[in-house]
Protein backbone atom coordinates (compact mmCIF):
# COMPACT_ATOMS: atom_id res chain seq x y z
CA UNK A 1 0.00 0.00 0.00
CA UNK A 2 1.26 3.11 -1.26
CA UNK A 3 0.94 6.78 0.45
CA UNK A 4 1.38 9.40 -2.63
CA UNK A 5 0.95 12.73 -1.81
CA UNK A 6 0.22 15.86 -3.99
CA UNK A 7 1.17 19.43 -2.90
CA UNK A 8 0.10 21.78 -4.95
CA UNK A 9 1.97 25.42 -4.47
CA UNK A 10 0.99 28.68 -7.24
CA UNK A 11 -0.61 26.50 -9.91
CA UNK A 12 -4.06 24.06 -9.92
CA UNK A 13 -1.75 21.12 -11.47
CA UNK A 14 0.10 18.81 -9.12
CA UNK A 15 2.51 15.68 -10.07
CA UNK A 16 3.19 13.21 -7.63
CA UNK A 17 6.32 10.33 -6.92
CA UNK A 18 5.68 6.97 -9.24
CA UNK A 19 3.39 4.28 -7.61
CA UNK A 20 4.00 0.95 -8.72
CA UNK A 21 1.29 -1.06 -10.81
CA UNK A 22 -0.84 -3.47 -8.54
CA UNK A 23 -0.05 -1.32 -5.69
CA UNK A 24 -3.56 -2.29 -4.08
CA UNK A 25 -4.79 0.31 -1.08
CA UNK A 26 -2.80 3.27 -2.69
CA UNK A 27 -4.02 6.80 -0.42
CA UNK A 28 -3.66 10.13 -2.06
CA UNK A 29 -2.58 13.16 0.27
CA UNK A 30 -3.65 16.23 -0.99
CA UNK A 31 -1.74 19.06 0.49
CA UNK A 32 -1.85 23.12 -0.21
CA UNK A 33 -5.22 23.63 -1.13
CA UNK A 34 -7.49 26.53 0.38
CA UNK A 35 -11.22 26.22 1.25
CA UNK A 36 -11.10 22.24 1.27
CA UNK A 37 -15.06 20.55 3.11
CA UNK A 38 -14.49 18.30 5.42
CA UNK A 39 -15.35 15.35 2.38
CA UNK A 40 -14.89 15.63 -1.02
CA UNK A 41 -15.57 14.27 -4.50
CA UNK A 42 -12.72 13.34 -6.35
CA UNK A 43 -12.66 11.55 -9.77
CA UNK A 44 -10.05 9.63 -10.78
CA UNK A 45 -9.27 8.34 -14.62
CA UNK A 46 -6.98 7.66 -17.15
CA UNK A 47 -7.74 9.93 -19.63
CA UNK A 48 -8.74 13.28 -18.09
CA UNK A 49 -10.58 14.22 -21.78
CA UNK A 50 -12.35 11.77 -22.53
CA UNK A 51 -12.20 9.26 -20.27
CA UNK A 52 -14.12 7.34 -18.00
CA UNK A 53 -13.73 8.24 -14.48
CA UNK A 54 -14.53 6.74 -10.63
CA UNK A 55 -15.34 8.85 -7.80
CA UNK A 56 -14.26 8.64 -4.68
CA UNK A 57 -14.85 10.82 -1.47
CA UNK A 58 -11.62 12.17 0.38
CA UNK A 59 -12.29 13.47 3.81
CA UNK A 60 -10.06 16.11 5.24
CA UNK A 61 -8.06 15.51 8.37
CA UNK A 62 -5.63 19.28 9.83
CA UNK A 63 -6.34 20.50 6.34
CA UNK A 64 -5.13 17.77 4.15
CA UNK A 65 -8.12 16.07 1.96
CA UNK A 66 -7.66 11.96 1.68
CA UNK A 67 -8.96 9.54 -0.90
CA UNK A 68 -8.61 6.11 -2.01
CA UNK A 69 -7.12 5.33 -5.66
CA UNK A 70 -8.85 2.61 -7.45
CA UNK A 71 -7.37 -0.61 -7.15
CA UNK A 72 -8.99 -1.17 -10.63
CA UNK A 73 -6.77 2.04 -12.33
CA UNK A 74 -3.77 0.58 -10.50
CA UNK A 75 -4.20 -2.66 -12.98
CA UNK A 76 -4.00 -1.27 -16.27
CA UNK A 77 -6.03 -4.68 -17.77
CA UNK A 78 -2.50 -6.10 -17.03
CA UNK A 79 -0.81 -4.25 -19.45
CA UNK A 80 2.47 -3.56 -18.56
CA UNK A 81 3.62 -0.51 -19.54
CA UNK A 82 4.54 2.53 -17.44
CA UNK A 83 1.43 4.62 -17.75
CA UNK A 84 -1.03 7.84 -15.35
CA UNK A 85 -3.64 8.18 -13.17
CA UNK A 86 -5.24 11.52 -12.97
CA UNK A 87 -7.36 12.61 -10.18
CA UNK A 88 -10.05 15.69 -10.63
CA UNK A 89 -11.61 17.78 -7.79
CA UNK A 90 -13.26 21.16 -7.28
CA UNK A 91 -12.28 23.27 -4.80
CA UNK A 92 -13.85 27.01 -3.63
CA UNK A 93 -11.76 29.71 -4.91
CA UNK A 94 -13.69 33.03 -4.37
CA UNK A 95 -11.38 35.04 -6.90
CA UNK A 96 -12.41 33.05 -9.87
CA UNK A 97 -15.35 33.79 -11.80
CA UNK A 98 -17.38 30.79 -11.44
CA UNK A 99 -16.15 30.84 -8.04
CA UNK A 100 -14.66 26.92 -7.77
CA UNK A 101 -11.21 26.35 -9.60
CA UNK A 102 -10.68 22.86 -11.10
CA UNK A 103 -7.63 21.68 -9.25
CA UNK A 104 -5.59 17.99 -11.33
CA UNK A 105 -3.38 15.33 -9.95
CA UNK A 106 -0.74 13.80 -12.05
CA UNK A 107 0.15 10.32 -10.88
CA UNK A 108 2.55 8.69 -12.67
CA UNK A 109 2.34 4.44 -12.72
CA UNK A 110 5.42 2.55 -12.52
CA UNK A 111 4.64 -0.90 -14.52
CA UNK A 112 5.81 -4.41 -13.48
CA UNK A 113 4.40 -8.30 -12.75
CA UNK A 114 1.04 -8.68 -10.52
CA UNK A 115 2.85 -9.80 -7.41
CA UNK A 116 -0.65 -11.19 -5.90
CA UNK A 117 -2.64 -14.09 -6.83
CA UNK A 118 -5.98 -12.77 -5.29
CA UNK A 119 -7.54 -8.92 -6.10
CA UNK A 120 -9.33 -7.13 -3.40
CA UNK A 121 -13.01 -6.33 -3.97
CA UNK A 122 -13.69 -3.26 -4.38
CA UNK A 123 -16.04 -1.65 -2.75
CA UNK A 124 -17.23 1.33 -4.55
CA UNK A 125 -17.82 4.84 -3.99
CA UNK A 126 -21.14 4.37 -2.03
CA UNK A 127 -19.55 1.64 0.10
CA UNK A 128 -16.37 3.86 0.73
CA UNK A 129 -18.32 6.73 1.70
CA UNK A 130 -20.56 4.74 4.41
CA UNK A 131 -17.47 4.13 5.77
CA UNK A 132 -15.72 7.30 5.74
CA UNK A 133 -19.43 8.47 7.72
CA UNK A 134 -18.84 5.96 9.89
CA UNK A 135 -15.27 6.76 10.70
CA UNK A 136 -15.97 10.03 11.11
CA UNK A 137 -18.81 9.47 13.49
CA UNK A 138 -16.31 7.44 15.68
CA UNK A 139 -14.49 10.30 15.76
CA UNK A 140 -17.30 12.94 16.67
CA UNK A 141 -18.04 10.39 19.50
CA UNK A 142 -15.00 9.94 20.74
CA UNK A 143 -14.35 13.69 21.23
CA UNK A 144 -17.80 13.94 22.36
CA UNK A 145 -16.92 11.73 25.78
CA UNK A 146 -13.22 13.68 25.93
CA UNK A 147 -15.11 16.89 25.91
CA UNK A 148 -17.54 15.97 28.70
CA UNK A 149 -14.43 14.51 30.65
CA UNK A 150 -13.10 17.82 30.22
CA UNK A 151 -16.50 19.67 31.76
CA UNK A 152 -17.77 17.59 34.46
CA UNK A 153 -14.76 14.80 35.08
CA UNK A 154 -15.42 11.39 36.42
CA UNK A 155 -15.28 10.13 32.84
CA UNK A 156 -13.47 6.14 33.22
CA UNK A 157 -11.93 6.28 29.29
CA UNK A 158 -10.42 9.88 30.11
CA UNK A 159 -9.09 9.68 34.01
CA UNK A 160 -6.77 12.45 33.33
CA UNK A 161 -9.66 14.63 33.22
CA UNK A 162 -10.96 13.61 36.62
CA UNK A 163 -12.41 16.62 38.33
CA UNK A 164 -15.43 18.88 37.98
CA UNK A 165 -13.58 21.25 35.22
CA UNK A 166 -16.60 23.38 34.30
CA UNK A 167 -16.86 24.56 37.73
CA UNK A 168 -13.10 25.22 38.19
CA UNK A 169 -13.38 27.17 34.59
CA UNK A 170 -16.69 28.72 36.06
CA UNK A 171 -15.10 30.29 38.87
CA UNK A 172 -11.78 31.24 37.15
CA UNK A 173 -13.68 33.13 34.47
CA UNK A 174 -15.87 34.96 37.42
CA UNK A 175 -12.15 35.77 38.82
CA UNK A 176 -11.15 37.20 36.02
CA UNK A 177 -14.48 38.81 35.03
CA UNK A 178 -14.04 40.48 38.10
CA UNK A 179 -10.44 41.58 37.64
CA UNK A 180 -11.25 42.92 34.12
CA UNK A 181 -14.09 44.79 35.70
CA UNK A 182 -12.20 46.43 38.39
CA UNK A 183 -8.89 47.16 35.06
CA UNK A 184 -12.19 48.61 33.44
CA UNK A 185 -13.07 51.05 36.01
CA UNK A 186 -9.77 52.05 36.53
CA UNK A 187 -9.27 52.70 33.00
CA UNK A 188 -11.94 54.41 32.99
CA UNK A 189 -11.39 56.85 35.43
CA UNK A 190 -7.50 57.81 34.16
CA UNK A 191 -9.02 58.26 30.85
CA UNK A 192 -12.22 60.42 32.66
CA UNK A 193 -9.22 62.32 33.99
CA UNK A 194 -7.10 62.87 31.01
CA UNK A 195 -9.67 64.28 29.46
CA UNK A 196 -10.84 66.78 32.50
CA UNK A 197 -6.98 67.87 32.13
CA UNK A 198 -7.32 67.73 28.12
CA UNK A 199 -9.97 70.53 28.82
CA UNK A 200 -8.20 72.25 31.15
CA UNK A 201 -5.41 72.17 29.00
CA UNK A 202 -7.25 73.21 25.80
CA UNK A 203 -9.12 76.21 27.97
CA UNK A 204 -5.58 77.47 29.04
CA UNK A 205 -4.10 76.77 25.81
CA UNK A 206 -6.72 79.41 24.18
CA UNK A 207 -6.27 81.87 26.91
CA UNK A 208 -2.79 82.21 25.98
CA UNK A 209 -3.43 82.39 22.46
CA UNK A 210 -5.51 85.32 22.92
CA UNK A 211 -2.93 86.70 25.08
CA UNK A 212 -0.77 86.36 22.41
CA UNK A 213 -3.09 87.64 19.85
CA UNK A 214 -3.47 90.98 21.91
CA UNK A 215 0.03 91.29 22.47
CA UNK A 216 0.75 91.49 18.57
CA UNK A 217 -1.71 93.67 17.88
CA UNK A 218 -0.59 95.89 20.54
CA UNK A 219 3.12 95.71 19.04
CA UNK A 220 1.55 96.31 15.66
CA UNK A 221 0.45 99.02 17.01
CA UNK A 222 3.50 100.39 18.67
CA UNK A 223 4.95 99.71 15.13
CA UNK A 224 2.85 101.63 12.91
CA UNK A 225 2.85 104.61 15.78
CA UNK A 226 6.54 104.56 15.50
CA UNK A 227 6.58 104.43 12.07
CA UNK A 228 3.95 106.86 12.18
CA UNK A 229 6.04 109.64 14.18
CA UNK A 230 9.26 109.22 12.55
CA UNK A 231 7.38 110.12 8.83
CA UNK A 232 6.19 113.01 11.10
CA UNK A 233 9.81 114.11 12.22
CA UNK A 234 11.41 113.62 8.97
CA UNK A 235 8.48 115.91 7.09
CA UNK A 236 9.07 118.42 10.12
CA UNK A 237 12.55 118.64 9.50
CA UNK A 238 12.10 118.58 5.49
CA UNK A 239 9.76 121.56 6.25
CA UNK A 240 12.44 123.25 8.97
CA UNK A 241 15.18 122.82 5.75
CA UNK A 242 12.82 124.18 2.87
CA UNK A 243 11.61 127.14 5.43
CA UNK A 244 15.23 128.34 6.29
CA UNK A 245 16.29 127.59 2.17
CA UNK A 246 13.74 129.73 1.05
CA UNK A 247 14.41 132.40 4.33
CA UNK A 248 17.89 132.68 3.20
CA UNK A 249 16.70 132.71 -0.87
CA UNK A 250 14.65 135.68 -0.10
CA UNK A 251 17.07 136.96 2.21
CA UNK A 252 19.73 137.10 -0.31
CA UNK A 253 17.28 137.77 -3.33
CA UNK A 254 16.37 141.27 -1.02
CA UNK A 255 19.80 142.58 -0.58
CA UNK A 256 20.58 142.05 -4.19
CA UNK A 257 17.73 143.92 -5.68
CA UNK A 258 18.51 146.68 -3.19
CA UNK A 259 22.12 146.86 -4.34
CA UNK A 260 21.00 147.05 -7.89
CA UNK A 261 18.73 149.71 -7.03
CA UNK A 262 20.59 151.52 -4.95
CA UNK A 263 23.59 151.38 -7.68
CA UNK A 264 21.14 152.66 -10.35
CA UNK A 265 19.56 155.63 -8.53
CA UNK A 266 23.23 156.80 -7.94
CA UNK A 267 23.79 156.30 -11.72
CA UNK A 268 21.08 158.60 -12.97
CA UNK A 269 21.42 161.25 -10.16
CA UNK A 270 25.17 161.84 -11.53
CA UNK A 271 25.09 161.22 -15.04
CA UNK A 272 21.55 163.12 -15.71
CA UNK A 273 20.43 166.53 -15.28
CA UNK A 274 17.55 166.73 -17.60
CA UNK A 275 15.31 164.82 -19.70
CA UNK A 276 13.13 166.74 -22.58
CA UNK A 277 10.36 164.07 -24.06
CA UNK A 278 8.55 165.51 -27.74
CA UNK A 279 6.18 163.49 -29.05
CA UNK A 280 4.55 163.95 -32.83
CA UNK A 281 2.97 162.01 -35.01
CA UNK A 282 6.34 160.02 -36.80
CA UNK A 283 6.78 158.84 -32.83
CA UNK A 284 8.97 160.04 -29.76
CA UNK A 285 11.85 161.94 -30.06
CA UNK A 286 13.69 161.95 -26.94
CA UNK A 287 16.77 164.17 -26.28
CA UNK A 288 18.80 163.72 -22.99
CA UNK A 289 21.88 165.94 -22.21
CA UNK A 290 24.24 164.29 -19.73
CA UNK A 291 27.36 166.10 -17.95
CA UNK A 292 28.68 166.54 -20.75
CA UNK A 293 26.02 167.79 -22.95
CA UNK A 294 26.20 164.71 -25.32
CA UNK A 295 22.15 163.69 -26.89
CA UNK A 296 20.85 160.45 -25.85
CA UNK A 297 18.66 158.20 -28.25
CA UNK A 298 15.44 156.99 -27.73
CA UNK A 299 16.70 153.82 -26.82
CA UNK A 300 18.67 154.65 -23.82
CA UNK A 301 15.92 156.91 -22.52
CA UNK A 302 13.97 153.83 -22.57
CA UNK A 303 16.39 152.49 -20.57
CA UNK A 304 16.66 155.22 -18.33
CA UNK A 305 12.93 155.24 -17.65
CA UNK A 306 13.41 151.45 -16.73
CA UNK A 307 15.55 152.16 -14.43
CA UNK A 308 13.25 155.17 -12.75
CA UNK A 309 10.22 152.86 -12.96
CA UNK A 310 12.28 150.32 -11.17
CA UNK A 311 13.00 152.08 -8.21
CA UNK A 312 9.64 153.53 -7.64
CA UNK A 313 8.66 149.37 -7.36
CA UNK A 314 11.49 148.91 -4.94
CA UNK A 315 8.91 149.71 -2.28
CA UNK A 316 7.17 146.63 -3.52
CA UNK A 317 9.90 143.80 -3.34
CA UNK A 318 9.93 142.21 -6.78
CA UNK A 319 10.64 138.16 -6.46
CA UNK A 320 13.63 137.40 -8.48
CA UNK A 321 13.59 133.35 -10.28
CA UNK A 322 17.34 132.53 -11.25
CA UNK A 323 17.94 130.70 -14.44
CA UNK A 324 20.83 129.18 -15.53
CA UNK A 325 21.17 131.37 -18.75
CA UNK A 326 18.71 133.63 -20.44
CA UNK A 327 18.53 131.20 -22.88
CA UNK A 328 16.75 129.23 -20.57
CA UNK A 329 13.90 131.96 -19.54
CA UNK A 330 10.05 131.35 -20.51
CA UNK A 331 8.87 131.96 -23.51
CA UNK A 332 6.34 134.45 -21.65
CA UNK A 333 7.43 135.57 -18.80
CA UNK A 334 5.93 137.39 -15.68
CA UNK A 335 5.46 141.13 -15.04
CA UNK A 336 6.65 142.22 -11.22
CA UNK A 337 9.33 139.46 -11.46
CA UNK A 338 13.17 139.61 -11.65
CA UNK A 339 14.79 136.88 -14.00
CA UNK A 340 18.64 136.55 -13.20
CA UNK A 341 21.00 134.97 -15.60
CA UNK A 342 23.15 133.00 -13.36
CA UNK A 343 26.41 132.87 -15.91
CA UNK A 344 26.38 136.76 -16.56
CA UNK A 345 25.18 138.19 -13.19
CA UNK A 346 22.11 140.30 -15.43
CA UNK A 347 19.31 140.80 -14.52
CA UNK A 348 16.23 141.41 -16.34
CA UNK A 349 12.67 142.19 -16.36
CA UNK A 350 9.73 140.98 -18.80
CA UNK A 351 7.23 143.40 -21.02
CA UNK A 352 9.21 146.35 -20.51
CA UNK A 353 10.00 146.74 -24.47
CA UNK A 354 7.65 144.19 -26.19
CA UNK A 355 7.06 140.48 -25.57
CA UNK A 356 10.82 140.78 -24.71
CA UNK A 357 13.22 140.51 -21.23
CA UNK A 358 15.09 143.94 -21.04
CA UNK A 359 18.54 143.99 -18.78
CA UNK A 360 18.26 146.51 -15.87
CA UNK A 361 21.85 147.14 -15.63
CA UNK A 362 22.96 150.36 -16.92
CA UNK A 363 26.37 149.33 -18.49
CA UNK A 364 23.77 146.80 -21.13
CA UNK A 365 21.33 147.97 -22.28
CA UNK A 366 20.30 144.47 -24.42
CA UNK A 367 16.71 143.12 -25.07
CA UNK A 368 16.51 139.40 -24.93
CA UNK A 369 14.11 136.70 -25.82
CA UNK A 370 12.99 133.50 -23.44
CA UNK A 371 12.41 129.64 -24.28
CA UNK A 372 15.86 129.67 -25.89
CA UNK A 373 15.82 132.01 -28.20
Amino acid sequence: MANIVAAFKNAPSATTHYVYQYDYGAKLYITGVKNLPNSLEVSFTKNPIRGRAIVRVGTKEDNVLIVDVPDVLLENNGVSINYYVFALFYAENPAAKTGKTLYTVKIPVQSRQNPHTDKPVDEGAFAQAVKNIGELAAKADAAKKESEAWAHGGVADFPQCDGDNAKYWSDASKTYHDAVQSYVKTADDAASRSARSASESSASAGLADLNARAARQSASEAAASATSAKNLQTAVANSAEAAATSEANASRYADQAKANADFAKKYVDEHYREIDINTDDSGINALLKDINGNLVTTKQLLGYDRLRQMIEDLNHPLEMLEFETHFDFPNVGQKNKLYLDKSTGDIFLYGVSGNAYTSVGVANDDVVYGGGA
